[in-house]
């Protein structure tokens, strides 16, 4: 459902305020919000939880990065840790495969993060 999605781009200055724009003009919230970022599950935790939203009780967050400065404890917030340094590495050496070899198949790599949750 588009409506409750907001996956336009957000200046890092505006975050607090469009994110909280953004969930004020929901009219009902759904069950959980999956969230680009750490950061963004931060935002998100933090409005909601101003407006008497209980997390994990009335809604489900995720983030992405595991990025614990973001994350508050005691809120079973789930999180995906992946290996940012080990995936520029794989996607440089992907580009420069590209381009050396413009007319190879192309692929399709699978990277598996884990999924944590942060209590």
């Amino acid at each position: 459902d588009r409506s409750i999605c907001y996956t336009g781009p957000i200046p890092a200055e505006y975050y607090t305020e469009s994110i909280g724009s953004f969930l004020d003009n929901l009219d009902d919230l759904p069950d959980a919000f999956v969230c680009a970022s750490d950061f963004v599950t931060f935002n998100v935790l933090n409005h909601l939880s101003k407006k008497g939203v209980r997390v994990p009780e009335d809604i489900q967050l995720s983030g992405y990065d595991k990025s614990t400065d973001f994350l508050l404890t005691n809120h079973d917030i789930t999180t995906v840790q992946v290996q940012n340094e080990q995936l520029g590495k794989r996607l440089i050496h992907q580009l420069s495969y590209r381009v050396s070899n413009p007319h190879a198949d192309f692929e399709e790599i699978t990277i598996t993060p884990q999924i944590l949750t942060i209590k």
